[in-house]
């Protein structure tokens, strides 16, 4: 079985760059994983988050480095989105409260190839809907709609994951209703979110174990519907308590328990209840897409390689601990990883 080692997206633009600027040790980590995942020993997968991030880059040259890069080293492999694991992580829960299996998924369940794969539907990074949200998030989402004429055409060309994740410039430039940057309309919605959240606490201090269940009660409202959606499909009556939220006496823990069982949501409620416990550390506006990104590479994959402060979050949450994965930062890790591979 091979190892699932995934690398944030600062780590492909900094590789990419040191590539280019025939940095040794980047230049040697390119070669020994490519050599690895030729060999079957390691996989390195792509998240939605890539696929996102990567069309903010303007500059065609630079976009285009760091793509190939990601596809002569992933090879199109991929792990779907937040939305799609809770689905599977809801429906894992359902059928353990209805006496079947109940084991957790693992990272060969989740690892695929391709964008289809990576945002689990066959249109990949695209949607169609009558219009687009607004920025501010004032003016919702229009209706979904059917791709246009000639869609299964282009999805059957031999460049549709290039494509999907390198972009052309001549789409780029035709005024027709592409949203490029869709996460940083979601992202400027959250950040302002957490910056409401921020001011509030402010005002109002809270013990961190407080906070910690307000994060907790936040996180359990956002599963509801994906637990009651796995009910409804199993035909496991959803708990009364479930729907109406009012789980008794014992109605904190149950909500604990509940997150806790769910690796992504539980990955997720802890970076972020931590981040806002260190009111020294800022939110930005594309820390939404990175805890989109962490909640399911944290839990499933075997090493990830992130940002310093988040690589120190998941440490101090015990993420690493929890799940078995080696979290932390910088090319180093990197190497540590493929000498374990090596050793293998």
């Amino acid at each position: 079985m091979p190892r699932v080692l995934y690398l944030d997206m600062n780590v492909w633009v900094d590789m990419a760059r040191g590539c280019l600027n025939a940095v040794p040790a980047w230049m040697r980590i390119r070669d020994r994983l490519l050599r690895a995942v030729d060999a079957g020993q390691l996989v390195v997968p792509l998240s939605p988050a890539h696929y996102l991030e990567l069309w903010h880059r303007r500059d065609t040259p630079s976009r285009e480095r760091v793509a190939r890069l990601m596809r002569d080293v992933t090879g199109y492999a991929s792990i779907p989105s937040a939305y799609v694991v809770r689905t599977r992580e809801a429906q894992v829960l359902v059928r353990g409260w209805a006496g079947g299996e109940s084991a957790r998924l693992t990272s060969s369940d989740l690892v695929g190839r391709g964008a289809a794969h990576a945002f689990g539907r066959p249109e990949g990074r695209f949607r169609f809907v009558e219009s687009t949200a607004s920025r501010d998030g004032s003016v919702p989402e229009g209706s979904p709609v059917e791709p246009p004429p000639g869609w299964s055409e282009l999805q059957a060309h031999p460049e549709w994951e290039w494509f999907q994740l390198a972009g052309i410039d001549a789409l780029f430039d035709v005024e027709w209703g592409l949203d490029r940057t869709p996460e940083h309309r979601y992202g400027s919605v959250e950040l302002k979110r957490e910056l409401t959240v921020r001011e509030w606490l402010r005002a109002h201090p809270l013990q961190s174990a407080d906070l910690k269940d307000l994060i907790l009660a936040e996180e359990f409202a956002s599963l509801r519907e994906y637990v009651e959606d796995a009910c409804i499909e199993a035909r496991v009556p959803p708990p009364v308590h479930l729907r109406s939220g009012n789980w008794g006496p014992l109605s904190v823990k149950a909500m604990r328990d509940l997150v806790d069982a769910v690796p992504s949501a539980n990955a997720w409620s802890t970076l972020r209840f931590l981040k806002h416990r260190d009111s020294n550390l800022p939110w930005e506006q594309h820390d939404w897409t990175d805890l989109w990104a962490l909640s399911v590479a944290i839990p499933y994959c075997d090493v990830v390689v992130t940002e310093r402060r988040w690589a120190h979050l998941a440490a101090t949450g015990g993420l690493s601990r929890r799940y078995g994965t080696t979290v932390s930062s910088g090319w180093r890790a990197i190497e540590n990883e493929l000498g374990r591979v090596d050793d293998g």
